[in-house]
């Protein structure tokens, strides 16, 4: 007989490919009901990286993104809708704030963001990477 090691789902380590690119929260979903996680899709492409972000219920008016050196971070905040009683509540679009930090070698300058049916497209243009310097002693 084998015995096999139960693991609950929040115990269970997923690989993070980007750790050079999120914060090492990512991927991990706030206990508070009032906070909605925002899930992210990041992608690389030849120019640029695409970071997506699933936050239904939230209009562009409502959210906020900020680049501060290496470290982009979006903010999402909205009046929660008191007027209705619900009989069971397990989402409530009313905050959420993700941060990742960037690689070295984007173009901070150039970062554009879009808003379509309820994804945040945020394009991080890849700039041209630091190379080493070599320093002549006179």
């Amino acid at each position: 007989m084998t015995n096999v090691m139960f693991r609950p789902v929040s115990q269970i380590q997923r690989p993070n490919h980007f750790k050079s690119f999120s914060n090492p929260t990512v991927g991990q979903i706030p206990n508070q009901v009032k906070k909605s996680p925002a899930f992210a899709n990041i992608k690389e492409f030849d120019g640029h990286f695409l970071i997506s972000l699933a936050i239904p219920g939230f209009n562009k008016s409502n959210v906020e993104i900020k680049q501060e050196k290496n470290i982009l971070s979006v903010h999402g905040n909205q009046e929660a809708n008191n007027d209705v009683k619900f009989l069971k509540k397990e989402f409530a679009p009313t905050e959420f704030t993700r941060t990742f930090t960037l690689p070295e070698d984007v173009n901070t300058e150039a970062i554009s963001a879009s808003f379509e049916q309820g994804i945040l497209n945020i394009t991080v243009p890849k700039g041209e990477k630091v190379q080493p310097k070599k320093i002549e002693i006179l």
